[in-house]
């Protein structure tokens, strides 16, 4: 008999693995406001306005942290 957990894992292992949806194509043509992750806390926040701000969301010291890029 297996558990659920041992189900779990078993389905997991059928399904082809996440992909990161901030590639260079879909960064240079988003323009629906709102924030965009990838899966290593890289966001890509869009502005009503259209400016678009890197952020990196991590955990410094064992506090998370929000870290804005560039300018």
């Amino acid at each position: 008999m297996t558990t659920t957990a041992q189900k779990n894992r078993q389905d997991s292992s059928t399904q082809a693995p996440r992909r990161s949806m901030l590639t260079a194509a879909f960064v240079r043509t988003v323009t629906t406001p709102g924030k965009y992750c990838d899966q290593h806390g890289l966001i890509l926040r869009v502005r009503p306005s259209g400016s678009r701000q890197w952020i990196w969301r991590g955990t410094v010291r064992g506090r998370r942290v929000d870290l804005g890029l560039g300018g």
